[in-house]
């Protein structure tokens, strides 16, 4: 497990962590369409998909065939997961409070998580304290922020060569790495630097890697539409 700082939180992580807190703050609505390949637990699927945001944790997906038919349509409004199945005409509603997205994608990924980093925003944390370390061979600072009881719960690996996040790093409660986003691609749009390209991943092999072909920033969102109904 990563070791918090003994000491005071040196002024240059507080700097790290302001400028990265600052970024993309005022999007608050993101669309986009694009591909997500998934290695799960009953093999690899290739989708189109068309999702919208809208932060901290509403959500909208329609997941497609590379065939163009829907296979299905899952929303979230922070509090529920409803999901409808267009392959097996079934419809699911869950209780998404202090839960997270396994069951579809066998990783630990809270929705507010994924809205986050989509975005290009730093995933919602509260730190107690905080270390930066590096940078390593890959000229990569890590930014780790530690919980109240000094157990790590994100860190941001920052290339100081493109002066952009490379990898977030995720921790479950115990401290251990729930998963990994890899910031692959980025582009500009209208001022800002989105993740055009995240491959997500545990340690056992699970992952999905998504991208964005088009992205709308701040295209404003009514709130029904990430409560589904069957």
């Amino acid at each position: 497990m990563l070791a918090p700082p003994t000491g005071p939180v040196s002024p240059a992580a507080l700097a790290m962590y302001a400028e990265l807190k600052a970024r993309n703050q005022d999007i608050q609505s993101l669309k986009a369409i694009g591909d997500i390949r998934l290695e799960t637990s009953k093999g690899t699927r290739v989708a189109h998909i068309a999702f919208t945001v809208l932060r901290p944790d509403k959500m909208r997906m329609t997941i497609m065939a590379i065939s163009g038919v829907t296979v299905a349509d899952v929303a979230t409004d922070g509090a529920t997961l409803t999901m409808i199945d267009h392959e097996q005409g079934g419809f699911y509603r869950e209780d998404m409070r202090d839960r997270d997205l396994a069951r579809l994608l066998d990783l630990p990924i809270r929705p507010a998580e994924v809205i986050a980093i989509v975005c290009g925003v730093m995933p919602p944390v509260n730190p107690g304290t905080m270390s930066l370390t590096g940078p390593d061979g890959d000229h990569l600072l890590q930014l780790t922020l530690f919980d109240e009881s000094r157990k790590p719960t994100l860190q941001v690996r920052y290339d100081t060569g493109q002066h952009r996040p490379r990898e977030i790093v995720v921790f479950k409660a115990d401290g251990d790495t729930a998963y990994r986003a890899s910031i692959e691609r980025e582009t500009a749009i209208d001022g800002h630097t989105i993740p055009v390209r995240i491959s997500f991943a545990d340690d056992s092999g699970h992952s999905f890697r998504l991208t964005m072909d088009n992205v709308w920033i701040n295209p404003g969102a009514a709130e029904h539409i990430f409560v589904l109904q069957p």
